[in-house]
């Protein structure tokens, strides 16, 4: 039997809400199982794409052609929360960055 590797990041995507803040969107395609992980930005990539629970691809650019499905519950409230996240993380980088640049001309 044949394995082919799909590249979702390529393929046209409908997302909806996700479980959590951490992870904002989530899709079935075909059977197979995406979710969309924020990560620890701008440390490492902001979003990492999971298929079936793996990770498969880091990215910092939503692909044009995936479709973040507006529904009428928390749409904006979930990316509400994903923008909070970005922001709060990028705060807390620079606020280390600062303070060891600091520390370093003390020295």
């Amino acid at each position: 039997m044949k394995v082919v590797e799909r590249n979702f990041l390529d393929e046209e995507v409908i997302w909806r809400n996700g479980p959590d803040a951490e992870h904002p969107y989530e899709s079935n395609k075909e059977g197979t199982d995406l979710l969309i992980r924020l990560n620890d930005f701008p440390a490492e990539s902001l979003y990492t794409l999971l298929v079936n629970n793996h990770e498969v691809a880091d990215f910092d650019n939503w692909p044009e052609n995936w479709n973040r499905e507006k529904t009428e519950s928390n749409n904006r409230d979930q990316s509400d929360q994903v923008l909070f996240k970005a922001r709060k993380r990028f705060t807390e980088a620079r606020t280390i960055h600062k303070k060891s640049a600091v520390k370093s001309r003390r020295q």
